[in-house]
């Protein structure tokens, strides 16, 4: 036996310090539980994309599941290795390469070792920082095995232990300073071996004489190379097919592997719909279509079929209009649909001609993922330097790509996804990217938006007029406003972009307040019909609309929102406890803490989010002085900035969300920002 408070070699050759350095931060309490071999497994994906890595069987480690930006040059994935068998170690359930760590004072700790993997084993301490400040050799031959430092000031350390086949273990260890002992007890194991049923002892490596069908002649390295192999890569994107690959991790950094997922191939026997969008329905069990064709007599129906695997399961009828001069308008319902369950679908304008096939996914019951999204400002014509048009466009084929990456159930929009209203060719931008084909959106009306096309280019449910008042002069007011419900979250969308007060600038401010007043009162009973339709059936209450009341940007202060925040708008999101408000229209973030009554809350309250622009457009500065102690967290966006757009996960009583905003020149997702509510 050596003892020694210096380094005298290095530990698991050129990369693994590095490694393992890397994974502390992310697996620190992983490793204290399993102490499995770690591995990193570098991967490069052509788009963004959820990658999954796993183990053949569960007895074989453990996997890992992440998001992973496109054209990263490497993001790493931590996986466990159980690089030999299921063992029974003092009557206890381990792994041959796994020691248990009992820690029986704050000064010692106790490492239980099998002969087989660690009958020579080094042991070093490290700081957090990467120093080693202790390390030793302990052998099952020794009588006595112990490594010590003495006056180690307190804090965190990471223990390592490098066994005689390259079984590697790591836990980490706090300690409370002054002097420090490591005890090695070495024992025998009992193995139950790869596909085999029975316990058998093991000697020198090998099986005893007992038989045990299929692996009695195994020695100890076959049996660890019997595992391990196989694991797999998967990728899974919205609008891409990716087969998965196997491969052999080793422990350690692992070469890197290269994941080019393909665009799913659509049936090529059918036509490309125009403007083909898919909407929320209202619950998670029913999806809305919609689309356009030219306004040719044979293109005056609308029809949907559902597939399920190669089976027609509906075909489903809807409404056909007349849209914009030579264009159709289409739009269809299908309800009834099975939770987490995948489906293709077809459209006809004529029940004769059916398009190619698209897909999309309903959720399960329980925890489901939203991303949410706005200021698309397609058609954007000022070029201020920066591309203007093309620019918005390729911002938002870029953001649409990476929200599928999140693999998210539904886009959440907070309107204005053209900049004329009136220009039914911005609209083809907007649903030009691949994703729009399968995600469905929840989409709010933006001042940019005003026109009959918004209404023939959406599918929205529950649009039923308030009881409460007519708005008369935009009729537009009850269709952009409307809800439904996804699982546990009751949704309500109201039209705050139809509130124009350039039709009221010559009106007195008495009858400018009157008409906010009248939106205030319609908006109230919108929000009672959802409320009353969905009642115990919604634990978290959601309200998105476009023109932000919170926001710290240039429209904060015109005259039209502040005297439809004087109305009572806010005074209403407290009236119906309203968990979460996002909107939009300053094209930069704002995140306010729980607020009531105008301040902040101590206890519940509304948070109110404004996004950024998800397209490269329009970056307006923030103005100082709205910034007050109701400001949790903003991010100013000019023309150096970057477009951005959250991803919200709802898990029961708890919602947890992420905004992200991303460098266009092709870098990875950046967290701008992170809201947890619970309840």
């Amino acid at each position: 036996m050596r003892t020694s408070n210096q380094a005298r070699r290095p530990f698991m050759g050129k990369i693994s310090i590095i490694t393992l350095l890397i994974t502390l931060a992310f697996a620190t309490a992983a490793f204290s539980q399993t102490g499995m071999d770690t591995a990193r497994v570098p991967v490069k994906l052509n788009v963004a994309a959820t990658v999954e890595i796993q183990p053949p069987t569960a007895a074989e480690g453990l996997g890992v599941t992440k998001a992973v930006a496109a054209n990263k040059l490497q993001d790493t994935l931590l996986i466990f290795l159980a690089k030999t068998l299921a063992v029974s170690y003092n009557q206890q359930a381990a792994r041959l390469n796994i020691p248990a760590v009992a820690k029986s004072s704050a000064g010692t700790v106790t490492l239980n070792l099998s002969v087989l993997s660690y009958s020579e084993a080094e042991i070093s301490l490290y700081t957090v920082g990467g120093k080693r400040v202790l390390y030793g050799n302990v052998s099952a031959s020794s009588a006595a095995n112990t490594v010590s430092r003495p006056n180690l000031p307190p804090g965190t350390y990471l223990i390592s232990v490098k066994g005689t086949d390259d079984n590697a273990f790591t836990a980490r260890h706090t300690h409370s300073g002054g002097k420090l002992i490591v005890n090695a007890v070495f024992g025998k194991v009992d193995v139950i071996p790869f596909g085999c049923s029975l316990a058998r002892k093991i000697g020198n490596g090998e099986h005893s004489p007992a038989t045990c069908s299929g692996c009695s002649s195994l020695k100890k390295e076959a049996i660890a190379s019997a595992l391990n192999n196989n694991w797999t890569i998967s990728a899974k994107a919205a609008g891409y097919t990716f087969d998965p690959l196997t491969f052999t991790p080793i422990a350690g950094m692992n070469p890197l592997k290269t994941v080019t997922l393909s665009p799913v191939q659509a049936d090529t026997s059918g036509f490309v719909p125009e403007a083909l969008g898919i909407g929320v329905g209202a619950t998670a069990s029913e999806q809305r279509f919609v689309w356009h064709s030219d306004d040719a007599a044979a293109n005056n129906k609308s029809f949907v079929r559902i597939f399920k695997g190669s089976d027609i399961v509906s075909t489903d009828s809807g409404d056909a209009g007349n849209a914009t001069k030579g264009k159709r308008f289409h739009k269809v319902t299908s309800s009834n649909l099975s939770p987490n369950t995948e489906y293709k679908y077809s459209v006809s304008n004529n029940k004769t001609d059916w398009s190619r096939k698209y897909g999309f996914k309903t959720p399960g019951a329980g925890a489901f993922k939203f991303a949410v999204a706005g200021d698309m400002h397609q058609g954007y014509i000022p070029d201020n330097g920066n591309g203007g048009r093309q620019r918005a466009i390729t911002g938002w084929d870029t953001t649409m790509n990476r929200i599928a990456g999140h693999n998210v159930n539904f886009i959440l929009d907070v309107g204005d996804h053209v900049d004329t209203a009136k220009n039914d060719d911005f609209y083809k931008p907007f649903f030009a990217p691949a994703p729009m084909k399968n995600i469905p959106m929840a989409v709010a009306m933006g001042n940019h938006d005003i026109d009959d096309i918004f209404i023939h280019h959406f599918n929205l449910p529950n649009t039923a007029k308030s009881d409460k008042v007519m708005i008369s002069y935009n009729p537009m007011t009850w269709y952009g406003s409307y809800w439904f419900l996804y699982n546990n979250v009751l949704f309500v969308s109201v039209n705050t972009g139809a509130y124009l007060l350039a039709v009221y600038q010559n009106d007195t401010d008495a009858k400018k307040m009157t008409e906010a007043q009248n939106h205030i009162k319609y908006f109230d009973g919108i929000i009672e019909k959802a409320k009353t339709a969905h009642a115990g059936k919604y634990d978290w209450l959601v309200v998105y609309h476009h023109k932000s009341t919170e926001s710290i940007g240039p429209h904060a202060t015109e005259e039209e929102i502040e005297i439809y925040k004087k109305a009572g708008f806010e005074p209403l999101m407290d009236k119906h406890g309203v968990d979460l408000v996002i909107a939009g229209h300053d094209h930069l973030y704002v995140r306010t803490k729980p607020m009531k009554a105008g301040k902040v809350a101590t206890g519940g309250g509304t948070v109110y989010l404004t996004l950024p622009t998800a397209s490269y457009t329009k970056f307006y500065p923030e103005t100082s002085s709205l910034i007050g102690d109701h400001i949790a967290k903003y991010k100013k966006n000019n023309w150096n900035g970057w477009p951005g757009y959250g991803v919200v996960n709802v898990n029961g009583k708890k919602i947890d969300a992420i905004i992200y905003n991303y460098n266009t020149t092709g870098g990875a997702d950046v967290g701008l920002d992170t809201l947890s509510l619970s309840k």
